[in-house]
């Protein structure tokens, strides 16, 4: 943790903050279990964390230490419930990141995985998943 918060997060920062001036939001992507170094990511500058796979960190803790401190940009993760689950499992789960991980303050932006075939998951999970994105979209609208 040291070594990052000596070596990697300076960089970050400083790199990120030339971003913001210039008008943009930051977007990182990590399939790894990050909670112990996110915090100084979102103090950093870190806009949006794109995680294909939430549930090797668990969806509620993400939700309850990170919700409302930075945009989700998900897809079903593609691990657990994407892989092995139901299109029924999918569909589930895509509500159930909404609820947890969708806030005015920060936020959560469904995403299909890029490489489908590559990762196991079924046409009809896929179906599924992208029904349901649709199917919830106004959750969070009033």
């Amino acid at each position: 943790m040291n070594f990052f918060r000596t070596y990697f997060l300076p960089r970050c920062r400083k790199v990120w903050q030339h971003i913001h001036s210039h008008g943009f939001d930051v977007i990182l992507h990590s399939c790894g279990e990050i909670t112990t170094i996110l915090p100084d990511l979102i103090e950093a500058g870190l806009n949006v964390i794109n995680m294909d796979q939430q549930e090797n960190m668990g969806l509620e803790k993400l939700a309850r230490e990170f919700g409302g401190r930075i945009c989700f940009w998900n897809p079903v993760d593609i691990q657990t419930v994407m892989f092995q689950g139901t299109p029924m499992d999918v569909e589930k789960y895509v509500l159930r990141m909404i609820l947890a991980l969708g806030s005015s303050q920060g936020g959560f932006i469904g995403k299909h995985y890029p490489q489908p075939e590559g990762a196991g998951q079924s046409e009809a999970n896929r179906k599924a998943e992208s029904d349901a994105f649709i199917k919830y979209r106004n959750v969070f609208m009033k």
